[in-house]
């Protein structure tokens, strides 16, 4: 049985979402007490947690660009740099 109650990616992933909403509208002092909280929580530094409060999640950032070029009649393509093939070319389809 472990000696620490440390948090696991998961619940310190869970906490971070619902702090995010909390950090996003608060004014500058505000964010640093924030701050000083999540780092006693999740015994992460400060700068992390900025990254991970400030960061896009990649999923999001996907579907949305996915959505946008699908809107514009888009096609995505994949280019291997090392091997040269070319999956789908990004073109506008007609």
């Amino acid at each position: 049985m472990p000696t620490t109650d440390e948090m696991t990616r998961d619940e310190r992933r869970k906490y971070l979402k619902r702090m995010k909403t909390r950090y996003v509208v608060a004014d500058r002092a505000e964010r640093s007490r924030l701050l000083t909280e999540m780092e006693q929580v999740t015994d992460l530094q400060r700068k992390s947690l900025i990254r991970l409060l400030n960061a896009v999640s990649a999923r999001h950032a996907r579907n949305a660009a996915d959505l946008a070029h699908a809107a514009m009649g888009w096609k995505w393509s994949m280019w291997c740099s090392k091997s040269g093939k070319v999956w789908t070319l990004c073109v506008q389809s007609d």
